[in-house]
């Protein structure tokens, strides 16, 4: 935050900076929920119920990781350059659709899951 004169004049460097503090943002929010959920691991007993709940719910978590992955990689490059051309934003935006997608998919599964096993 302190470096702002080293994009004084160049509207590159500052659209480069201003999206990385935006990430930034975003990583320490996304690290903060990783918080909550080591929390919620660390109390788990992770019993045969959980085993068999996880497992249905396994291939959509990695969807939803790979799918991530992919986004932010992208949109990191997007930023180290200052600019997002017409093919980047078409690409984002298949990657942001293609997480909706995978996101949506994963909390469909978790309650027909969690329905199946019972839980509440």
């Amino acid at each position: 935050a302190s470096s702002w004169w080293e994009c004084l004049f160049s509207q590159k460097w500052f659209a480069s900076r201003k999206m990385l503090m935006d990430l930034h943002t975003s990583l320490i929010e996304a690290y903060d929920r990783l918080l909550c959920v080591q929390g919620y691991c660390v109390s788990e007993k992770f019993e045969e119920q959980h085993t068999a709940f996880m497992k249905t719910l396994k291939a959509d978590i990695q969807a939803v990781v790979q799918h991530a992955s992919e986004l932010l990689g992208l949109c990191l490059e997007a930023m180290l350059d200052g600019e997002l051309s017409e093919e980047e934003g078409e690409d984002v935006n298949a990657k942001k659709d293609a997480l909706n997608a995978a996101c949506e998919s994963l909390t469909t599964r978790f309650y027909e899951a969690k329905a199946a096993v019972g839980l509440p």
